[in-house]
């Protein structure tokens, strides 16, 4: 049996049915925050139809990775629980960072791995920038913000609103306008595929 932990904010936009092979007694849990609040019915139906459990959090963010941090906590919730007795404990995320994780339970002798092939059709309302994308417009100091400026792209409609909640996010000037110049193509382009 499989127990899936699903950072939803950095796989939002893609699919979760060519990933997860759910078989009767599967888990899955899902991570997400305010920049990828639907999860999609067909998801859903997908875990329920093939026999499996659907746990959701919705977590606190606002701070660098914290999703991550909520998401790999609760990995150790699970295993100190000994919750994960005949499971292999599969983290869907195309985050690097949880390589780490899985190499401190291997050594450990818990079964574990991180799964990053996605497709797309993930989120229901249209399709929201990941993680990913916005890592490919910023640099490491301005992805500091990176969990509100997903939720900024994904959410302001326009580009004034876009430039009004940086700024307000940010209450640096100059700094609030390089990181709306970087992510002003990315976030147009999320607009035109709303269409």
């Amino acid at each position: 049996m499989k127990m899936y932990f699903v950072d939803y904010e950095n796989i939002n936009g893609k699919s979760l049915k060519p990933t997860l092979d759910i078989s009767r007694g599967d888990i899955v849990f899902i991570f997400y925050t305010n920049a990828c609040r639907n999860i999609s019915d067909s998801t859903i139906k997908l875990i329920g139809d093939k026999g499996g459990f659907l746990k959701t959090f919705k977590v606190k963010n606002g701070v660098r990775n914290a999703l991550d941090f909520q998401l790999s906590s609760y990995i150790g919730y699970i295993v100190s629980k000994n919750f994960f007795a005949n499971y292999e404990l599969i983290i869907l995320s195309g985050d690097k960072g949880y390589d780490v994780v899985c190499d401190f339970w291997r050594k450990r002798d818990i079964n574990i791995q991180r799964i990053d092939n996605f497709s797309n059709d993930m989120c229901t309302d249209k399709d929201l920038v990941s993680e990913y994308e916005l890592s490919k417009y910023l640099n490491e100091k301005e992805l500091f913000y990176k969990d509100d400026i997903l939720e900024i792209i994904n959410t302001a409609g326009n580009t004034q609103k876009l430039y009004a909640k940086l700024g307000k996010l940010i209450r640096n000037a100059n700094f609030a306008g390089i990181i709306y110049k970087k992510i002003k193509p990315l976030f147009l382009a999320q607009l035109n595929t709303e269409v």
